[in-house]
């Protein structure tokens, strides 16, 4: 038997009249067909459905299938043995610079990396944590290796 498809209808069912609905705007946003529209803080169905199931699946609280992905992906589910999921490897890195590990949390994996990906002009920036005098958390925005050294990365 064939399964009927998730539609807006579902979202409203399932997320909107339950109060779940974020706004988030994700559903909209993704509709082909511009046939959702904000309506009083909410999406609301303006025009024809194109029964294309994205809007149900881009929300944010909708449960996915784990069976579904897992199969997939590895074509095959998870064991019992493997209470959080399937995966190909655990790995353990810090950064060989020590003047980043001297200063990261976890070892300074993700400093390396985003410092080498701006230094080869692989990104442009990144968003960064970082943090004031009185050890409040802020974001900062990295352009270069040596900004993660002068904000206390």
């Amino acid at each position: 038997m064939l399964e009927k498809p998730k539609l807006f209808g579902n979202l409203i069912t399932q997320v909107i009249r339950p109060n779940l609905c974020t706004f988030c705007g994700a559903c909209m946003a993704v509709c082909p067909v511009n046939a959702l529209w904000p309506v009083g803080e909410q999406p609301t169905l303006i025009g024809a459905c194109a029964v294309c199931e994205i809007c149900y699946y881009q929300c944010p609280t909708v449960e996915f299938s784990t069976e579904d992905v897992e199969m997939f992906l590895f074509n095959r589910t998870r064991r019992l043995d493997e209470p959080l999921g399937i995966c190909r490897g655990v790995f353990v890195g810090k950064a060989t610079k020590k003047e980043i590990q001297s200063q990261a949390q976890d070892g300074g994996v993700v400093t390396a990396l985003l410092g080498c990906a701006l230094n080869q002009k692989l990104i442009d920036a990144a968003v960064v944590a970082s943090r004031d005098s009185k050890w409040e958390a802020k974001p900062v925005i990295a352009t270069k290796y040596d900004d993660f050294e002068e904000r206390g990365h």
